[in-house]
């Protein structure tokens, strides 16, 4: 999350928060309890609405460069690559990775999406 957005949260709620103490030192509790209500169903719909137009601008962007050298053998794995989910999206890059060696294992010195 980005700094003036991790701002504008906790401003936002200290203000929010301060506004519901001083509605039940004034107005009483019956009115600090309606505008609790309130100020915390708008949080919740602000908050489903930002968590789901946030997710749709975010891309997983993966680079590998100049990895050393890796081998296993048995049933291991030897990675010197990027081993990603198919379902990941975004931008990945493996350059000028290291040699990546398997003896009865399983080697990738490139991308794998599984």
């Amino acid at each position: 999350m980005a700094m003036w957005v991790r701002l504008t949260v906790i401003t936002g709620s200290v203000v929010l928060i301060a506004t519901m103490i001083a509605v039940w030192i004034w107005g009483g509790l019956g009115a600090g309890g309606g505008v609790a209500s309130i100020i915390g169903s708008c949080v919740g719909v602000i908050g489903i609405a930002f968590a789901l137009l946030s997710k749709r601008d975010q891309q997983l962007t993966v680079t590998v460069n100049s990895t050393g050298k890796s081998s296993t053998s048995h049933s291991g794995v030897a990675n010197t690559g990027v081993t990603a989910p198919s379902t990941s999206g975004g931008v990945m890059s493996a350059e000028a990775t290291g040699d990546a060696e398997a003896d009865g294992g399983t080697s990738n010195s490139g991308i794998i999406l599984t």
